[in-house]
């Protein structure tokens, strides 16, 4: 039972939403449980006050404190696990507070024992798992398994895609993802991750598309970010949803958000080449050609063979005048594009584009806001020629610059 003081000011919404959150987890389906945690976080609802001392409020209790008060609302699943210590779901919600609270293993033996006394199927013990396991072969078996268990949920065969993607499986994730888009996401993740295995394999008009569909349908870029964290709060590393969210936002054009998400991003996941990328990408919009140049080299330095940030730091050398640097990349890419064999045709004529200065970095998108004067062709020749900005080393420190260059 909830008792409202005032019907004005109090409401059963937070009760009702800590129902379908757990009828979501019952079902397994993840994303709507997340999602309803948001909800939860964003309503301003003043909820009644539960009476009773039954498993179902004390049950009701933990959602109401799972958010502003997650001790207490352990202590609520506690009382509500010594009515009826048997439930997996009570185990499954007390694994998420234990996560939120950042006590992983106690949040892996909560998981452990809801997945021992739950149905066979149910798949939310294995996401439980899978978010504090720190092995990427263990967490890709794990979602192995959920794929299994709910092959038509666009989100798990979307997290498998992005795990597929982060592990260098461009065909896996690339299946994964298109499937993911094809069984009707109600999110802009799929989208987004589908984009970034374009841009690695080279397609980069499917990329234009892809980023188009998103930016039209799905125009909130931290979204995911924000339903990962009401759920586990900051304690669990989330690089899905920094990447989504710095992705997002840079094809929104918001490059000093962008940079702004990036930041703290790059402190836990200092090997992952697309923050780098997409840093590039900000800088060199803000037309800080230098800190462009320096975090695109960052990514060849984890990964030679991306030829998108090749190709980009090409484009940003032309800037800073450092034109034979700039057409040694050219080169390089030249020849990695007479086999086919790592880059898709799509690429070639973006090779061209940048060579005669009709593609560069503020043009990415399909939306070109670039003056009149990029059309001119690039001359090769060997003189040095004075640059526009302070002058960019390839050996040089990775340090990104905090000033624009004058």
């Amino acid at each position: 039972r909830v008792r409202l003081d005032s019907e004005r000011r109090q409401s059963v919404v937070p009760q009702v939403l800590s129902i379908l959150g757990l009828l979501e987890i019952a079902d397994g389906n993840a994303y709507e449980a997340m999602r309803t945690v948001a909800v939860m976080d964003a309503i301003e609802v003043e909820g009644g006050e539960v009476i009773g001392d039954s498993v179902a409020a004390n049950t009701h209790r933990f959602y109401q404190h799972y958010l502003d008060d997650t001790m207490q609302a352990i202590e609520d699943i506690d009382a509500a696990l010594e009515l009826d210590a048997s439930n997996p779901l009570l185990y499954a919600s007390r694994s998420l507070a234990n996560q939120r609270m950042g006590d992983f293993d106690e949040g892996r033996r909560s998981a452990e024992t809801a997945l021992r006394l739950g149905p066979p199927g149910w798949t939310l013990p294995l996401y439980l798992l899978s978010n504090i396991t720190l092995n990427p072969t263990d967490q890709l078996e794990l979602f192995d398994l959920i794929v299994q268990l709910r092959p038509d949920d666009w989100f798990a065969v979307n997290f498998r895609g992005a795990m597929r993607y982060h592990a260098g499986d461009l065909e896996g994730a690339r299946a994964d993802l298109d499937r993911a888009i094809e069984l009707g996401p109600n999110a802009n993740f799929p989208y987004a991750y589908a984009a970034l295995v374009a841009v690695r394999q080279g397609r980069i008009e499917d990329a234009r598309e892809l980023i188009n569909t998103m930016l039209q349908e799905y125009p909130q870029p931290a979204f995911v970010d924000r339903i990962v964290r009401a759920t586990f709060g900051d304690e669990v590393v989330n690089v899905l949803g920094a990447e989504v969210a710095a992705f997002g936002n840079l094809a929104l054009g918001r490059y000093e958000q962008t940079l702004a998400i990036l930041e703290p991003a790059l402190e836990d996941f200092g090997d992952v080449p697309d923050f780098y990328v997409m840093q590039g990408i900000a800088y060199c919009n803000l037309g800080q050609y230098t800190a462009a140049a320096t975090a695109y080299s960052r990514v060849l330095s984890l990964d030679p063979d991306y030829a998108f940030a090749r190709l980009l730091r090409a484009d940003t050398l032309l800037h800073l005048g450092q034109n034979q640097y700039a057409i040694d990349d050219l080169n390089i890419l030249e020849a990695a594009l007479e086999t086919h064999e790592t880059i898709d045709p799509q690429f070639d004529p973006y090779l061209e584009a940048v060579r005669s200065r009709q593609f560069d970095c503020t043009n990415l998108f399909g939306v070109n806001i670039a003056a009149a004067g990029m059309t001119t062709d690039l001359v090769f020749h060997d003189a040095t020629p004075t640059p526009s900005s302070p002058t960019f080393s390839l050996n040089a420190p990775f340090r990104i610059p905090t000033q624009a260059p004058e």
